[in-house]
């Protein structure tokens, strides 16, 4: 439910709209009905009522003045007592500020246990004066450097391997030093936070009580004034010959009916949601698809100093240059080589599998490796709209023979220096069942050519997402949370377990669904690649 605010908006202000109305319908039928000749009711004299409620307002006010000023006589000498050194002070500050430092990049390298994190943790200030940390980071620097010779190795390294576990070995050890000196921070914070005060001379519990007398007194007076007041002003409206609504006033009529389209919108959300119910968590994702979730697709977080260059704004809106989710996801679909050779993005929300298939092929590319990312969505064409290249020709064009994949492939910038080919969808008449021999044919081909294929299959067309997965052989479900259906999981699932391919597990997507960009970003990246 809570992934949908703006439908659940749309049907309470519906609701709103309609309870406000027939209210009014029902009051003007009512008020009708009544008939013409009122009795004039006597009004009820309020001065002495009034009169009293003022004088308990007065001494209201008389018994919170004297327990304030009680309460900051006990706070002063509270304070002279417990009061410490502006240095004590001050250096309790640092410490504390030091510690979540701390804590913050020792989260980030538990999220992300790479190279710079590590060092950005040890390097951190708090982390100064640490005998032990200047030769891990030397150590680590030094590995780092000899096993980015081995980056690029076609096999299974095993020198590359034994680097790998060596650095995340070294990262263990910077995070221990730091949770020790973290440790030592909060003890001395504790010794330089005063003990708690044990008692005060000055007793406020008479004044408190005296305080609450008073308070009860002047809602009781105010509460019976009011109910005169109402009562009265109800008789003058009928004497005026003015139809009331329901006796009310239209500020608790409008009340009412909020209450009331609150009350519609849950419960056609709650409906709609045991009716279709959607992924929540996690942990639902898992015990539905039977796999695991290889990261979650937070918040994006903009970086303004990405967008100084040229070079960075000729990039596409979906592609992040600096997510660290993207290069976990990377990292656990790769070999032990860390290379991605062939694998499937499908979903259930077209731009949320290519912003997912895009960045995952932006990684590779990042990583010097020639890259492709393939679209089999003949309806909506998502490859093309994110990636902002032209939506023919494309792999329709490819399938019918009209021209080779060379003349259908357009490079897109995903980085600084670095670039991926797009082969768009195109428009095909059929449907990609009737071609499945010649459209394996051709995967096959380009994955010869390229060292990694990224097929996004995001198409609800019955047969596509079997047809692209079985040609693939891999496949990587997008999830969104709180809008994906189990419906459309159980659909997805369907589709991959009919075409063989081994799901490899699931990406959850936590944020707002992406849009394709405008028209005119397209046109000028186009005329910058031109």
């Amino acid at each position: 439910m809570y992934g949908r605010p703006l439908f659940l908006a749309r049907v309470g202000g519906v609701a709103f709209a309609v309870t406000l109305i027939s209210f009014a319908l029902l009051a003007r039928s009512t008020s009708r009905g009544q008939g013409q000749g009122t009795q004039r009711t006597a009004r009820a004299d309020t001065t002495a009522l009034a009169a009293a409620a003022k004088r308990a307002a007065a001494g209201l006010r008389d018994a919170e003045a004297a327990l304030a000023l009680a309460r900051a006589k006990r706070r002063a000498i509270a304070m002279q007592r417990d009061a410490i050194s502006p240095e004590a002070r001050a250096r309790r500050d640092s410490l504390v500020a030091a510690t979540a430092e701390l804590t913050r990049l020792l989260e980030r390298s538990d999220d992300a246990p790479l190279v710079a994190s590590f060092r950005s943790l040890g390097t951190a200030a708090p982390m100064s004066g640490e005998p032990r940390v200047s030769q891990l980071l030397d150590s680590l620097n030094d590995l780092d450097k000899a096993r980015s010779d081995f980056g690029s190795s076609d096999g299974v390294d095993p020198i590359f391997v034994a680097l790998t576990a060596r650095v995340g070995s070294i990262g263990h050890e910077l995070e221990a030093v730091a949770r020790a000196r973290r440790a030592a921070m909060r003890r001395e914070i504790e010794s330089l936070t005063p003990p708690p005060i044990v008692g005060s001379t000055i007793d406020t519990v008479p004044l408190e009580a005296t305080r609450d007398s008073a308070a009860r007194m002047q809602t009781e007076l105010a509460a019976q004034l009011a109910t005169v007041r109402r009562v009265d002003s109800i008789a003058r409206a009928r004497e005026d010959d003015a139809p009331g609504v329901f006796g009310v006033g239209v500020a608790t009529l409008m009340l009412a009916a909020a209450v009331v389209a609150a009350v519609i919108a849950l419960a056609v959300a709650l409906t709609l949601e045991l009716r279709w119910p959607t992924v929540a968590d996690v942990a639902e994702a898992e015990l539905l698809s039977g796999t695991r979730v290889l990261v979650t697709i937070g918040k994006r977080i903009e970086e303004p100093d990405r967008q100084r260059r040229s070079s960075d704004r000729e990039i596409p809106p979906s592609i992040e240059q600096s997510s660290d989710a993207y290069r976990l996801l990377y990292g656990q679909l790769a070999d032990a080589t860390f290379d991605l050779t062939v694998i499937a993005v499908a979903g259930d929300h077209p731009f949320v599998t290519v912003s997912v298939a895009g960045n995952l092929g932006a990684i590779a590319a990042r990583s010097g490796r020639p890259t492709l990312l393939l679209d089999t969505d003949f309806r909506v064409q998502p490859v093309a709209r994110m990636m902002g290249v032209p939506a023919t020709p494309g792999v329709a064009d490819v399938l019918a023979h009209r021209l080779g994949w060379a003349g259908a492939i357009t490079s897109v910038l995903v980085s600084r220096g670095r670039s991926i080919d797009v082969l768009p969808s195109g428009v095909l008449t059929g449907t990609l069942q009737a071609v499945t021999e010649e459209f394996s044919a051709e995967v096959e081909r380009l994955s010869r050519r390229y060292e990694t294929v990224v097929l996004s299959a995001s198409t609800p067309e019955q047969g596509t997402i079997t047809v692209a997965a079985g040609a693939v052989g891999e496949a990587v479900i997008c999830l969104r949370r709180g809008r994906s259906t189990h419906a459309s999981l159980r659909a997805v699932l369907a589709a991959l377990e009919a075409s063989g391919a081994r799901m490899r597990g699931i990406v959850l997507w936590d944020r707002e669904d992406p849009v394709a960009p405008e028209v005119g970003w397209g046109r000028k990246r186009l005329e910058l690649v031109g």
